[in-house]
């Protein structure tokens, strides 16, 4: 069993010499406002030992005032630092024996609801792409946790498919806590049980940052009636109305127009649950490309492009936009307001989301395209575009019964709709150029 060790920032002075060198890690977890957990692993039993310092920029002059220290000779370290002080950065290293990381950083959870996360998947197999999509993850700013939808390695028994993965992963993982959901390819799970230390039993779990609350799933065991998953899935569900958002997490996507499709079992035991609850977002791996649903007031987010090989996807009922790439998302929280990006490793942006005030940014307004519409999904208001800002054409806007609902006068290329007198819904902005009509999607959340 592995043992988990809370510490409290102190000074020691004992020193103990052993071999041990650090194979994969450190790496974060278990983040609140206080404490955060790390983790790493070295190839021979040594001690533990972990240096860090609060705050301001680490200079290379700069020692790392606090040690804690722990002789117990072990290959697998993991230890709790407690007392630290809420959205503040913290640079550590750890050490074990003659062996050191380098310097790397961390944020605490900030007291208030302002944070942002990124969430991706199935990085198995192709490690080029995998670490392309890392790369770019690391030039995010700002950026607390990341959620992996599952699909870490290609076998979850294979040793040397671990090594890859903590090595391509190493500065993502040393500097935001990482909460990877069971994936089929980990399965069997001892391996993803040995290395990765998370809440709960590790397979099902669930955590809260500010107002909004998480929660993890496991679909390669049982959620049916009955199951010990699902009847804890429930209670979850049941106290997330405290909070303004829900996330909920697992592996196998409800809603997908990719390879694998969606999953019937998903949709038949746990989207009713999660509709009775009101959950706002869900995130899935499994197919190998992107794709943003909105069923029945939920977002569905197949995020399955952090390296493995692409499938492709096509388009369904319920999809807002879906595509065959490498990716990964970026979520911003301001109170009752959200944002999301879907990108591309060159930081090019594919899909986005705003709820709230926001606002709406122009450098996120999509390019060289005839009609686009930003945000969208949208609560409000949204921008509809031309790309040939001469067109002097109206927009005609029909709901999902073909009715036309309004006509917008273009300036400069633009026309705002805000639709406050009818129901959310999807709808279709058209405009006829040259002959040829050019239609875009419209999701009113109101």
């Amino acid at each position: 069993m592995k043992k988990i060790l809370p510490v409290l920032g102190c000074i020691f002075f004992l020193f103990v010499s052993a071999s041990g060198n650090i194979l994969k890690g450190p790496y974060l977890s278990c983040l609140t406002t206080t404490s955060i957990r790390i983790t790493y692993e070295t190839d021979d039993a040594s001690d533990t030992r972990i240096r860090y310092s609060h705050g301001g920029v680490y200079r290379r002059s700069d020692t790392l005032s606090t040690e804690i220290y722990i002789p117990e000779s072990v290959t697998h370290h993991t230890l709790e630092i407690t007392g630290l002080s809420p959205g503040s950065r913290y640079f550590y290293r750890v050490l074990s024996g003659d062996s050191f990381s380098p310097v790397d950083s961390f944020l605490t959870a900030p007291t208030e609801s302002r944070f942002s996360f990124l969430v991706f998947g199935d990085n198995r197999t192709d490690s080029v792409s995998h670490q392309a999509v890392v790369d770019a993850m690391m030039e995010e700013e700002g950026i607390l946790f990341v959620i992996n939808g599952g699909d870490l390695v290609a076998a979850g028994y294979s040793l040397s498919d671990w090594q890859t993965f903590f090595n391509i992963e190493r500065d993502l993982i040393a500097s935001y806590a990482y909460y990877p959901v069971l994936g089929n390819h980990e399965i069997p799970n001892n391996q993803f049980i040995n290395y990765f230390e998370l809440p709960s039993n590790e397979r099902y779990f669930s955590w809260v940052i500010g107002n909004c609350k998480f929660i993890i799933l496991n679909t390669n065991e049982s959620y049916l009636w009955g199951s010990s998953q699902r009847d804890w899935f429930e209670s979850e569900l049941a106290a997330s109305g405290a909070y303004d958002y829900t996330f909920v997490v697992f592996h196998h996507p409800a809603y997908s127009s990719g390879n694998h499709g969606s999953t019937v079992a998903v949709q038949l035991f746990l989207v009713p649950l999660m509709e009775d609850y009101a959950v706002d977002f869900v995130f899935n791996s499994h197919d190998h490309s992107y794709e943003h649903a909105y069923v029945n007031g939920i977002h569905y987010l197949v995020s399955g492009g952090g390296g493995a090989p692409l499938y492709s996807v096509g388009t369904s009922d319920w999809t807002i936009y879906s595509e065959s790439v490498h990716h990964y998302i970026r979520f911003d929280i301001d109170g009752e307001n959200i944002r999301f990006y879907a990108k591309r490793p060159d930081g090019s942006i594919m899909d986005s989301l705003v709820i709230g005030s926001f606002g709406i940014e122009e450098s996120a307004l999509p390019e060289e395209i005839s009609l686009s519409a930003y945000p969208n999904p949208f609560n409000s208001s949204v921008r509809i575009s031309v790309s040939d800002k001469d067109v002097n054409v109206p927009i005609d806007v029909f709901n999902i019964r073909g009715e036309r609902v309004v006509s917008l006068s273009l300036l400069d290329g633009e026309a705002i709709w805000a639709p406050d007198d009818l129901p959310a819904g999807v709808y279709f902005a058209t405009i006829k150029i040259d002959g040829q009509n050019f239609i875009d999607k419209l999701v009113y959340l109101k």
